[in-house]
């Protein structure tokens, strides 16, 4: 006897178990069991139906962002599945919890032509933690088994580093069997997540050897959970901070408690700035958005790693020193040790940073500012969003501009999406975001990107709570204004490059959705529709359209204020 349903319910009872809320689905035919199922117990749930898998897999993504659990996907069999790959590569690279489920047909049926048919076995194949596919199960013994099937894919999907999982379940006809129940709630499993590593004595001795009366850099890069720890560090060493834009370090509160340099990227382009030998850098956080302070930072003799997995996120060779344990208990460790003793290194090389930092920031608003509008108005936006806002940035020149602005916000939370640094899903992750707080969720995103994932206005109307979604119109992909090589492809660049996409209107798009579209003219008109639509419901799209010009001397922009720094420092 086929028993879908109460298996299905075993695994429903699991996932209760640990706490699990959030669940997304794409509707099918195949995946009946599970929809069913989950259906007739809703009230444990938050469930979401999301027509399209990729918009589903991302929007579920931002939701994991925030609720640092995991989101479960599910969608059915044949092509389905394969829409969920770019959010679950994004998840992988990015370390967020998914469980991905995919519905399939037994596998007798595989490479036989049967419709709707593919051989779903570990598709997600590196971009995944782990993998189980279910067979038909027709015994009551294989319900331990499924039991015991969720119990890995859970832990797996939140032990270091976390990620994705994926189990594909088989199911024949008839799809239901009748043992379609609810189920009475089981304990809430406790402290699962919670991981510490005490570091013995001789790597405490070995870290202190290698940054007491040295010249450092900390490195606060994206992905950073506790901020404030990162200032702990900074003033336990005495050394200045480079902080990611994407990294919370930029906030504020922070900047009275430690030298936070927030112009790295720029300083990182010079050869003569930043030019000091620094002895060691420690790392917390995922690589920075900049390649240039990447570059910078490469082949300094010392890189130590504060990261709390095996798998350290790192452009940088060779690791001298991996910590996997929580910083303030490190530090508190360390004050231990026979070899510590508080830093004698003198103030001059923090300020001396400091005053690079302070320099370059003058410059950007003297000259970057005004010659390049888009900058003008994310300014403004920065300056306008609070601690009750979330702000998601989005790939290429949105986040890179915002590298170059963002000092001193008063945003307590800023999202991107590194892990691959996609322009895909973007509206997706910004609405699953918005799906799990009362916050007031703003997307920058740019024209391009805005399209490329249009289809997501539908999940972002159907489940944002307050999200507004400013699309920066520059008439195509700018950020390949900066390749070295589009000097050399004039006569294709705009069509293959620039990609502008012509006689599409945004507000016809936004409108079709039911979506409510402003139009921004100037900086003033910016700011009263800003502020008119933070208490509007629902999704707000913001077009501003910028001169394409500026774009094509872009590189030539920063170049400039580059050599505008070193002069003012050489002066």
């Amino acid at each position: 006897m086929l028993l879908h349903d109460k298996h299905v319910n075993v695994f429903i009872k699991k996932i209760v178990s640990y706490g699990i809320k959030d669940i997304v689905i794409s509707p099918g035919s195949r995946s009946t069991p599970l929809v069913s199922n989950l259906l007739k117990n809703k009230n444990y749930f938050n469930l979401k139906m999301i027509l399209d898998e990729r918009s589903a897999a991302f929007f579920s993504l931002g939701v994991s962002k925030i609720t640092k659990t995991p989101t479960i996907i599910i969608c059915t069999s044949g092509t389905a599945p394969l829409n969920y790959l770019p959010a679950v590569a994004e998840a992988y690279h990015s370390r967020v919890p998914l469980i991905v489920i995919t519905a399939d047909r037994p596998m007798i049926y595989r490479n036989s032509g049967s419709n709707q048919t593919l051989n779903q076995t570990n598709i997600f194949n590196s971009s995944i933690k782990w993998f189980y596919d279910i067979p038909v199960k027709d015994d009551t013994e294989n319900s331990v088994h499924i039991e015991n099937i969720f119990d890995k894919a859970i832990i797996q999907a939140i032990s270091n580093p976390y990620g994705p999982v994926h189990i594909n379940w088989q199911f024949t006809e008839p799809l239901s069997d009748g043992e379609n129940v609810k189920i009475e709630k089981t304990l809430k499993i406790k402290n699962l997540t919670k991981e510490f590593i005490l570091e013995n004595t001789s790597k405490i001795n070995e870290f202190l050897n290698l940054v007491l009366n040295k010249k450092g850099i900390l490195l606060a890069g994206p992905e950073i959970d506790k901020p404030n720890e990162i200032i702990k560090l900074a003033n336990f060493l005495n050394w200045p901070i480079i902080a990611d834009p994407l990294s919370n370090v930029r906030n504020y509160k922070f900047y009275d408690k430690a030298t936070i340099i927030d112009t790295a990227d720029i300083l990182s382009r010079s050869s003569k700035l930043l030019k000091e030998k620094i002895e060691t850098v420690i790392h917390v956080g995922a690589p920075p958005v900049s390649k240039f302070i990447i570059n910078k930072l490469r082949n300094i003799e010392n890189h130590i790693f504060f990261e709390k997995s095996i798998d350290v996120l790192q452009e940088f060779f060779p690791i001298t020193l991996h910590i996997r344990t929580n910083i303030e208990q490190f530090i508190k460790d360390a004050k231990k040790s026979e070899l510590y003793k508080p830093t004698e290194l003198d103030d001059k090389w923090r300020l001396s940073l400091q005053y690079l930092n302070s320099i370059a920031r003058i410059e950007i608003n003297n000259y970057f500012l005004k010659n390049l509008k888009e900058l003008e108005i994310k300014k403004n936006l920065i300056n306008i969003l609070t601690d009750n806002n979330i702000l998601v940035v989005g790939n290429s020149l949105s986040v890179r501009l915002l590298d170059i602005i963002l000092t001193d916000s008063k945003i307590n939370y800023i999202y991107g999406n590194r892990g691959l640094s996609g322009i895909d899903g973007n509206i997706a992750i910004a609405s699953g975001i918005s799906s799990v707080t009362d916050l007031r969720v703003v997307l920058d995103i740019g024209d391009l990107a805005f399209l490329h994932d249009s289809n997501s206005i539908l999940t972002a109307r159907n489940h944002a709570k307050n999200l507004t979604i400013l699309v920066n119109n520059n008439y195509g992909g700018q950020v390949f204004s900066l390749l070295p090589q589009a000097k050399n492809l004039e006569n294709i660049f705009d069509e293959w490059f620039i990609s502008e996409q012509k006689n599409i209107s945004i507000e016809n798009l936004a409108k079709s959705y039911g979506c409510k579209y402003y139009l921004s003219k100037n900086i003033e008109d910016f700011k009263n529709i800003f502020d008119d639509s933070k208490n509007i419901e629902g999704v707000k799209i913001i077009e501003v359209k910028y001169p394409k010009h500026q774009y094509s001397n872009l590189s030539n922009i920063y170049m400039n204020l580059v050599k505008k720094i070193e002069d003012k420092i050489y002066e």
